[in-house]
């Protein structure tokens, strides 16, 4: 198993002292899609070229402002932050890009449920034949109730993938936003066959420590036994990343172990 965390590059050097094996950081954050090649490319080619770590995955895709659904969406922007976003990302050694962006696909008020559905879809099947030319596979994910109204459970997101039907469209399973709605992780195991990333971290989204060790151990006999091989990613609020990190690592990979 391939364990990493959500953080920028200036935590590259802490997180190959802790063993991890990649790092996940944000397209809007760090690739900024909207911003000239030129201004952006050559500064992060050369931060990676001298790290063990890559920006093997990539959240925070959208920015809120970039909306998919509702009134105000715009075809064209879209396509333009795409290409540039599966571009830049496969540059620094991407393979996967998670799709949250709560903000982006928020349903405004009075809109229409099935047209936003229908948004949905097409923004998606816009997605998946741009991010396969980059080699990028663009995972759903299901936020809790509190972030977004909208795909809210694992099995409304590979529903959704399902209807999509594409190679660069699978599913994202994040314990955090299981917990949050007390939803079960049944639909992760039954997931499996769209399931292409993983989002933990310790309760209430905590750095994982020790006391998390049942709680992650649980989750992971379940992505176990329903035979997933892919990455696992931290995404959890630090107090301290350099004090934390260790404990973190450690419980990760004991949890697994033990699953």
């Amino acid at each position: 198993m391939r364990f990493g965390v959500c953080a920028a590059p200036d935590a590259l050097e802490t997180l190959t002292a802790a063993g991890f094996d990649y790092l996940e950081p944000s397209v809007i954050g760090l690739v900024q899609p909207e911003q000239p090649d030129a201004e952006i490319l050559p500064s992060l080619v050369s931060v990676f070229s001298h790290s063990q770590l890559k920006p093997e995955a990539f959240n925070l895709f959208l920015p809120g402002d970039l909306r998919i659904i509702g009134p105000d969406t715009d075809d064209f922007r879209q396509i333009l932050y795409l290409d540039a976003a599966f571009q830049r990302a496969a540059r620094l050694g991407g393979e996967i890009v998670v799709f949250g962006s709560g903000g982006a696909r928020r349903i405004p008020d009075s809109w229409p449920p099935e047209t936003a559905h229908r948004q949905l879809l097409a923004f998606l099947k816009r997605c998946g034949p741009i991010a396969a030319q980059f080699g990028i596979t663009v995972a759903i994910e299901p936020l809790n109730t509190a972030e977004c109204n909208f795909i809210n459970s694992v099995a409304e997101a590979v529903t959704l993938a399902d209807e999509i039907n594409h190679p660069s469209i699978g599913v994202l399973s994040d314990l955090y936003h299981i917990t949050h709605d007390g939803q079960s992780y049944d639909e992760t195991r039954e997931a499996i066959s769209q399931l292409r990333h993983v989002h933990v971290a310790g309760l209430g989204r905590r750095a994982p420590t020790a006391a998390d060790y049942a709680y992650l151990r649980e989750y992971f006999a379940v992505l176990k036994a329903a035979g997933y091989e892919g990455r696992i990613s931290i995404e959890a609020r630090w107090e301290s990343l350099e004090a934390q990190i260790a404990e973190a690592r450690e419980v990760l990979g004991r949890a697994w172990e033990g699953a």
